[in-house]
């Protein structure tokens, strides 16, 4: 599954590409907006796009639903300036549904994915390196469900809200002080 922003520094085309690399039993569920109508018709006009089970925009309510019935989550930011430093909110979202993932590697995904060891880091711009990480998935289920384990224990006791709002109220304490 994808949920967010679908653009082109988003890794959603090369998502589809590798989709040609795996076998037909592989499903990719595609939640959120199209950037643009003509970079919509490219996705949706390649010929795996046949196995994309696209949702459009949807409530958010929904998308929990949907993270918690997927096998693998997708995050795969190209590696752009805005993006360098940033660990996109799917992130947390997938950690949150117990759901391993395949992200970019980009140096601050890769310290998080490693660390945690709850997904696999690929290329972005590698359809078949993504192709290579979700065969290595769906071929390993006991794999996938530790990397799931792992990703919402480090949720729960790590990257949530009320562990965040610790370091925030510091940072005001700090600035204000």
């Amino acid at each position: 599954i994808y949920v967010g922003s679908l653009t082109r520094i988003r890794g959603v085309k090369e998502i589809v590409e590798a989709l040609e690399m795996l076998s037909d039993d592989v499903v990719l569920v595609l939640a959120g907006k199209f950037h643009s109508k003509e970079f919509e018709q490219e996705v949706l006009s390649h010929k795996a796009s046949k196995r994309v089970n696209y949702l459009g925009q949807i409530p958010f309510e929904e998308v929990k639903t949907l993270l918690f019935s997927a096998d693998v989550g997708l995050a795969l930011l190209h590696p752009e300036p805005q993006y360098s430093k940033a660990l996109a909110t799917k992130l947390f979202e997938y950690m949150a549904a117990g759901l391993p993932q395949i992200v970019s590697n980009t140096p601050e995904c890769k310290k998080l994915i490693e660390e945690g060891g709850f997904g696999i880091v690929v290329d972005p711009k590698r359809p078949d390196e993504i192709a290579k990480a979700v065969i290595t998935l769906k071929n390993n289920p006991a794999l996938r469900k530790e990397m799931g384990r792992r990703g919402r224990e480090a949720f729960l006791n790590k990257y949530n809200f009320e562990q965040e709002e610790k370091k925030l109220l510091g940072l005001y304490k700090e600035l204000t002080s």
